[in-house]
């Protein structure tokens, strides 16, 4: 009786922490996956602008650097 119990008992802890590990794991990659938008813009096919658009830089004030594109 106590051997089935105890078999009981790490059977409900392994199923559990899978589960935790499941969720914290989907939650990761959801997180990931829809904070990080993709880039629809390629310079390269930018046929739309009568002149192409230049890759330009910025430094911000608390030092990051910001990446874009300039269309004179």
């Amino acid at each position: 009786m106590k051997a089935k119990k105890h078999l009981l008992i790490k059977l409900a802890s392994g199923i559990s922490a899978f589960l935790v590990v499941g969720y914290f794991g989907i939650s990761a990659y959801a997180g990931h996956t829809l904070s990080k938008p993709n880039r629809c813009f390629d310079p390269l096919k930018a046929s739309v602008f009568a002149v192409p658009p230049e890759n330009v830089t910025f430094r911000t004030p608390d030092g990051v650097e910001i990446a874009g594109w300039f269309i004179p």
